[in-house]
């Protein structure tokens, strides 16, 4: 008997061998490749093939342990279609040879000319007869389509609608002043978490009618009587620089330039998807740059065993990465920007690993994204078995991470900026997950800013933790959430285990019970921080008073407003204190409040470390935290938590006077500055984001280099970070400076007006 298993391991071995000595690799260089070469020299980098063409001609020839290499600082066009599997012992490999930069694979098209139809309008021919344009770049810069009304402190870019007939016309009084539309694009705040588009059919002075787009849920949203709207995607939104439209009948761009084209390299989508890989396994993506989707930068479909590594992916049209029925796709040490709908989006899929990814500006820009739920997610949908951590999201439209199934592990995550374009979401997600063993935990989540803009409601809408309605089985672990309006919402969920989290500064309420159903039932929730740096913030909010049957445990947390303690509860608008709140619960025996109180706000400070190593904090002075341990000088976090402090006295030596004295000026920046342009060298508008305590009237002056005030505005500011629109089309070009006063508090910062 060994002597046959010695045989058969022998012959497993020659037959695994034989696999690899076959296996081969073929070069491509857009620089110095032949498409007529033999497949014998195309094995040899000296003399590769040319094109993807060539590639897809050949992929079928492919065998398991084959690779397909690109040039390092070469760029290909066109899309890459696969039709081969490998193996779990041998698999298909694409990915790059030589030095340099990344190899560029780009459905990117430069427009290379452009004939005026008048009114500073440019039009130009696109090579590929696509139904639909999403994609467009001005002078490498990402650029949105045309909008009426555009962006202002007066409309916030949309017009209110007074009613509506179903999913097929809507009426207004504000759409007498528009101008004709017809063919165009509608785009509706249907809900607060929905943005529905519509091609428009006909227009009156007060009707719009329009064919609804379809969505992943089937049937269109509906509009909602009093929420907003807006016009895209036509020439008459065409007014600034950059402001473009796309007629799918002429299969031409129409853009806005003024007086000339000049010098402005515009570069446009017209490839659908790059990367198109159905049911097919064993494949490795790595070590590419890939960009210029109208649709998908990849499209993955019924495939397994798929690991996407070390790629920058850019400019997609709707999805970065758009996985639908796949199982054990490994998605790790990518990076993305610039996605109009969901970056990585493993629609009904399993076993999905997403680890050491950075995702930026997803979902950032409205109108631009898919219509209907689920959309303008950085991480949409992971399901069953999924494991998401180390990934670093920042700027995302909606949700940061959506998952649903159950065995979710999010860990190590760091969220920053989320749900300013749609809310009634969370920087991490769930909807009506009735799975089990879900765990998320170590995760950092900052600045949900809710998304007011084209909605009636007036309630907050950015949640750093949200279990929605009827989600069940998640344990919630040593997160932190902080500068968000809500620290977490617990709606109608049960068997939710709530444990060692910290929640600071949530401008309304640090936990949100929303019982709406009567369905609240067997939480445990304890050992939690619980923050308010601000009077008016509650620590907790529930929609009913009676909070008794809401849990089996509840006790040892910490509900802290160091500024005004007292009556931080609101239970259904019935205030109460700790004691109160102990008696409503019937638990929280062991439970406090703030360990020393403060007047003054600059007192209480947060630190954070987002990263995988210690981080030791420069204090300069004793603080205490909400547990009371007293920290002189220094605190060490560990990786992934974070710290809310008291001033409590003057340290005995200060080692950095400076960084004492800007962190007692202005703690909750968490070392961001507080005004913020982008972007910046700047065309036609610009992004202000005011991140500080004061609120109200805000004035904001342009300032030219020689000191002379040349425009200025009067804006509003309603909650601690506010992002503004600004024009600058009708500016020269040259420096600025931008001057930014509210109350006693000023600053300024140099712009670049190309």
């Amino acid at each position: 008997m060994k002597m046959k298993k010695s045989v058969h391991l022998s012959i497993s071995c020659l037959l695994l061998l034989s696999v690899y000595s076959h296996a081969a690799t073929y070069y491509f260089s857009s620089s110095t490749g032949d498409d007529s070469r033999t497949s014998a020299q195309a094995q040899n980098s000296s003399t590769p093939w040319k094109t993807l063409g060539k590639l897809n001609s050949f992929f079928s020839s492919l065998n398991p342990g084959d690779q397909v290499l690109f040039k390092c600082g070469d760029t290909l066009y066109g899309n890459i279609t696969i039709t081969r599997s490998g193996t779990s012992t041998a698999r298909i490999n694409l990915g790059s040879y030589g030095t340099g930069a990344k190899p560029v694979i780009t459905g990117f098209y430069t427009v290379p000319s452009w004939t005026s139809i008048g009114s500073g309008l440019f039009e130009a021919a696109i090579p590929a007869a696509l139904p639909t344009l999403n994609t467009v770049t001005l002078d490498g810069n990402f650029q949105p389509f045309g909008r009426w009304p555009k962006l202002s402190a007066a409309n916030a870019g949309y017009l209110a609608l007074q009613s509506h007939s179903g999913t097929t016309s809507i009426t207004s009084n504000a759409i007498g002043t528009a101008p004709n539309f017809v063919g165009g694009t509608l785009v509706m705040r249907a809900a607060r978490w929905v943005l529905q588009r519509g091609t428009i059919t006909a227009q009156t002075d007060t009707t719009v009618t329009y064919t609804a787009e379809s969505t992943v849920q089937g049937s269109p949203y509906a509009p909602a009587n009093g929420n907003g709207f807006f016009f895209q995607n036509h020439i008459n939104a065409c007014t600034q620089l950059g402001d473009w439209a796309y007629k799918s009948s002429t299969h031409k761009i129409t853009m806005y330039f003024g007086g000339s084209v000049g010098s402005h390299v515009v570069k446009v989508s017209s490839v659908d998807d790059i990367i198109v890989c159905n049911s097919r396994s064993y494949i490795n993506i790595q070590g590419l740059e890939i960009q210029g989707a109208s649709s998908d930068c990849i499209n993955i479909n019924s495939s397994n065993n798929i690991t996407i590594n070390g790629n920058v992916i850019n400019y997609a049209g709707e999805n970065a990465i758009n996985a639908q029925g796949t199982s054990s796709i490994t998605y790790s040490n990518n990076t993305f920007n610039y996605t109009n709908n969901n970056a990585i989006y493993p629609r009904g899929s399993a076993s999905q690993s997403i680890t050491s990814n950075t995702i930026t500006n997803t979902g950032s820009v409205a109108g631009m994204g898919l219509s209907g739920d689920g959309q303008y997610i950085a991480i949409s949908n992971a399901g069953t078995g999924s494991n998401i951590q180390y990934n670093v999201i920042k700027k995302v439209g909606y949700n940061g991470i959506q998952f649903t199934g159950g065995s979710v592990q999010i860990r190590n995550n760091l969220i920053d900026t989320f749900c300013y374009i749609k809310d009634d979401g969370g920087a991490i997600y769930t909807f009506g997950n009735g799975s089990s063993g879900n765990i998320v935990s170590n995760n950092i989540c900052l600045d949900g800013l809710s998304a007011y803009n084209g909605i009636t409601a007036t309630y907050p809408g950015a949640q750093g933790l949200y279990m929605d309605d009827n989600s069940t089985g998640v344990e919630l672990s040593f997160n932190t959430v902080a500068n968000s309006t809500v620290g977490i919402q617990l709606h109608n969920c049960n068997n939710i285990n709530h444990h060692d989290n910290t929640y600071y500064n949530c401008t309304t309420w640090g936990i949100r019970f929303n019982n709406d159903a009567n369905t609240i039932a067997a939480l445990i929730n304890k050992n939690n921080i619980v923050f308010a740096k601000a009077t008016n913030q509650y620590v907790v909010f529930s929609s009913t008073a009676s909070v008794s049957g809401f849990f089996s445990v509840a006790d040892s947390n910490y509900y802290c407003r160091p500024l005004s303690e007292g009556n931080t509860f609101n239970l259904n608008n019935t205030t109460t204190n700790l004691a109160g709140w102990k008696t409503a619960t019937g638990k929280e025996v062991h439970s406090k409040s703030s360990p020393i109180t403060v007047t003054d706000p600059n007192k209480l400070r947060f630190e954070y470390n987002a990263t995988t190593s210690n981080k030791i904090v420069n204090l300069g002075a004793t603080y205490v935290d909400a547990k009371g341990t007293s920290y002189v000088g220094t605190i060490t976090l560990a990786p992934f938590t974070s710290a809310a402090l008291i001033y409590s006295s003057s340290a005995t030596s200060r080692i950095i006077t400076d960084t004492t004295q800007l962190a007692l000026r202005n703690l909750l920046t968490v070392n961001k500055p507080a005004l913020t342009i982008y972007p910046n060298p700047v065309r036609s508008s610009f992004a202000l984001q005011i991140s500080n305590e004061h609120v109200g009237q805000m004035s904001v002056s342009v300032i030219d280099q020689k000191g002379i005030q040349v425009r200025s505005f009067l804006l509003n500011k309603t909650q601690r970070k506010h992002l503004f629109s600004l024009p600058s089309n009708d500016l020269p070009a040259g420096v600025y400076f931008i001057q930014v006063r509210i109350g006693d508090w000023t600053d300024k910062s140099k712009i670049i007006k190309l």
